[in-house]
């Protein structure tokens, strides 16, 4: 994979989120943001990469995805009959459902 290669025009940006994700922290919050930059950097570098095995994806689909870093609030859910709690630090989540919750209508597809 290109975003992979230790080469131009890769090697400078890969290189410099994963040192700053990789630098010490005294609070766990402090790698949030790193890791949100590291690796939405490196789901938009993968948009490009075509699989084996995997469905062709229709470009006209919206299913971008990304790391976002959470409200933290407390969210409930029933598994297996039990009550869970979760305050999830970073989520994985649809492009729309982003920019949604932060009021950015203009940037939630089919909303404009």
């Amino acid at each position: 994979m290109k975003v992979c290669n230790d080469s131009p025009p890769y090697q400078s940006k890969v290189r410099r989120l994963l040192a700053e994700y990789a630098k010490p922290c005294t609070r766990a919050e402090d790698y949030y943001a790193p890791f949100v930059n590291t690796f939405n950097h490196a789901l938009e570098e993968m948009k490009e990469c075509s699989l084996p095995l995997l469905r062709e994806i229709d470009k006209n689909e919206d299913l971008d995805i990304m790391f976002h870093r959470n409200d933290p609030k407390a969210l409930t859910g029933i598994h297996g009959g039990l009550k869970t709690l979760r305050r999830p630090d970073v989520v994985l989540v649809a492009h729309g459902s982003a920019f949604r919750a932060a009021g950015d209508s203009a940037r939630v597809p089919g909303m404009h």
